[in-house]
């Protein structure tokens, strides 16, 4: 049994108790006024009667008194002595009737006093009943009514809940938006994104420890300019548009003027909502397009269509009943046929200090890749405070706008000393608006729209492949292509080295060869007859073959040792830098295969 079966029979039961008590007591008084009035009724009936006897037996006395008074008097009356008798009789009995009349009559009286007493205590008790019974036909209606509103919001409560499980249920059975080009832009995104997270960021990491040294550099390409361009690259209804963002703290009238962009053009045009209570609870790109359509974007990154229907149900109302609704959806995407939308993106976020961190983070999460921000005061508020400066100077990077709002509730004097305050704090804490605006729902909607209108593109994350494909890889191709260019050098340089080492080596060989040679034939073969055929020399000879074996183990044998040592190293670092080389055109092919490879994926994401 559910809680509202448990609050009707509750209620049914108080009604029907209070009904029997009031039905009850109602009997009673009436009985008693039924029983009350009949014995009045009674009485008067009888107390009439004995009047009129009374009043007869008063007028026959009377008739006999004055019979009496005529006979006392001697009148001219003639009478018997047994009517005389008779007569006495009967005034005697008369008199005793008269006496006991009388006697009743007083009795009767005194009933009827009593009677009187009796009938004023039970009016007196009606009246305490009825008093009794108003009291409880008022609490019964108090505590009817207690019931009432309590069921009254149980089933706001629960109607606010099926709204917000239907929303729910609606969510996560929304399809897949229709678009193979979306789909096939996704995965181009994620394959260019791994191979750069996978395969460029390493190798560069590990062949360009100049580039990972300046910090500036490896963030601008490896930081979370990475994670940048991805998030922004997967929304197309963004790319190639002018994006501007209203922020500003709760409730300070930003929805109000989306909604009047929204509204100029197409009367029947979806508003987002606006209240104290139901305002903007998720980041909302409305962009235009060639038709209305109303899609989230769920945390992984997949598009889904909703109707106009559940848009609409998208409050804080709502949304309240549903915990960690971020889970669910990143942001709405909104697309309109709207002349002022044309080339725009506007982004409309939860205000900031709405004690709802999690409105501030999702906001801080996508207004810094906008072109320019939009902050609307709410000229009530009569400055910034301090948490808005700080989030100001501290979080925000793009180019900024004032819009102090609602002008139309203040006098011109007052807007004016409000404006000079809020340029006074911006100028103490160093922050310089490009511009301030002053605008209302009253206000021309060109107001706001020409300056929007004057905003351009900034250089930003949507040029992230631009700075990887005609920067870095350039860069790094140039670089290494020099320290090719110096390796070869390095090599040709250690070959020639190599070949002139390598000819005195041969030289210093042939020269001891030579000396060699000629040291061999110096010794001759002579024949004797008379002695045994042998080997000779002149004294001449002798002393030549002397100096010939000093100039070989003085001189070529170490010049030969040199030359031969000299030969190693120079073949040791010919070979080095042949190596070098080799490294060096392997690496080179290497960042020509990733540029090559990296143009190809972004083909695909151009397609």
């Amino acid at each position: 049994m559910n809680i509202t079966n448990i609050i009707l029979l509750t209620i049914g039961a108080a009604i029907l108790g209070g009904i029997i008590v009031f039905v009850v007591v109602k009997l009673m008084s009436r009985k008693n006024t039924q029983q009350n009035n009949i014995d009045k009724s009674s009485h008067k009936n009888e107390i009439e009667s004995l009047k009129q006897a009374l009043s007869e037996k008063e007028k026959a006395y009377s008739e006999l008194k004055e019979k009496l008074k005529t006979v006392e008097k001697g009148g001219n009356v003639t009478i018997t002595s047994d009517e005389e008798d008779r007569l006495k009789d009967e005034i005697s009995k008369a008199k005793e009737k008269i006496k006991k009349l009388e006697n009743e009559i007083e009795d009767l009286e005194d009933e009827c006093d009593d009677q009187k007493k009796k009938t004023k205590k039970i009016e007196a008790e009606k009246d305490e009943i009825i008093g009794q019974l108003e009291n409880k036909n008022k609490q019964i209606s108090s505590e009817l009514q207690e019931t009432k509103d309590t069921l009254n919001e149980a089933r706001e409560e629960i109607s606010l809940k099926k709204q917000s499980l239907s929303f729910v249920q609606e969510v996560m059975t929304a399809k897949r938006a229709n678009d193979k080009s979306y789909s096939d832009r996704l995965k181009a995104i994620g394959e260019i994104k791994d191979y750069i997270e996978e395969d460029l960021e390493p190798f560069i990491t590990e062949n360009f420890n100049e580039i990972r040294e300046g910090s500036d550099k490896w963030n601008k390409y490896f930081g979370n300019e990475l994670n940048e361009w991805a998030e922004i690259a997967s929304k197309h209804w963004v790319q190639g548009k002018v994006k501007i963002a209203f922020v500003g703290e709760f409730s300070a009238g930003k929805t109000s003027i989306v909604n009047k962009i929204l509204s100029q053009n197409d009367a029947n045009a979806q508003l987002l909502p606006v209240s104290t209570e139901a305002t903007t609870a998720i980041p909302t790109y409305i962009s235009g397009g060639i038709a209305t359509s109303y899609c989230l974007y769920s945390p992984d990154n997949i598009l889904k269509t909703i109707s106009k229907e559940t848009f609409g149900r998208v409050n804080k109302e709502i949304l309240n009943q549903v915990k960690g609704i971020s889970s669910l959806i990143r942001y709405f995407v909104m697309t309109y046929k709207n002349s002022n939308l044309n080339g725009m993106s506007i982004l409309d976020t939860p205000g900031f200090n709405s004690n709802d961190k999690e409105d501030g983070e999702r906001t801080l999460g996508v207004i810094n890749e906008c072109d320019a921000l939009f902050w609307v005061v709410d000229v009530n508020a009569g400055t910034i405070n301090r948490s808005s400066l700080s989030l100001i100077k501290e979080k925000l990077t793009k180019p900024l706008y004032v819009v102090i709002n609602k002008t139309d509730t203040k006098a011109e004097k007052e807007v004016e000393r409000v404006e000079q305050l809020i340029k006074q704090t911006f100028t103490r804490e160093g922050v310089v608006p490009k511009q301030y605006i002053r605008f209302s729902q009253k206000a021309p909607l060109e107001t706001i729209m020409n300056v929007v209108k004057s905003i351009r593109k900034t250089a930003d994350s949507e040029n992230y492949l631009n700075n990887i494909m005609n920067h870095l890889i350039p860069e790094c191709i140039s670089k290494l292509r020099n320290d090719v260019s110096n390796k070869n050098n390095e090599y040709t340089s250690a070959r020639k080295d190599c070949e002139q080492l390598e000819n005195s080596f041969y030289e210093t060989l042939s020269s001891m060869s030579n000396k060699c040679e000629e040291a061999k034939n110096l010794p001759h073969w002579e024949t004797h007859f008379f002695r045994k055929d042998r080997y000779e020399m002149s004294e001449y000879e002798g002393d030549r073959l002397i100096k010939l074996l000093e100039l070989v183990s003085e001189d070529d044998v170490p010049n030969v040792e040199t030359a031969f040592s000299e030969n190693v190293e120079a073949a040791k670092r010919l070979q080095a830098t042949r190596d070098d080389l080799s490294d060096s055109n392997a690496i080179l092919k290497e960042m020509e295969m990733h540029q090559s490879k990296l143009k190809s994926l972004i083909s695909k994401l151009d397609r």
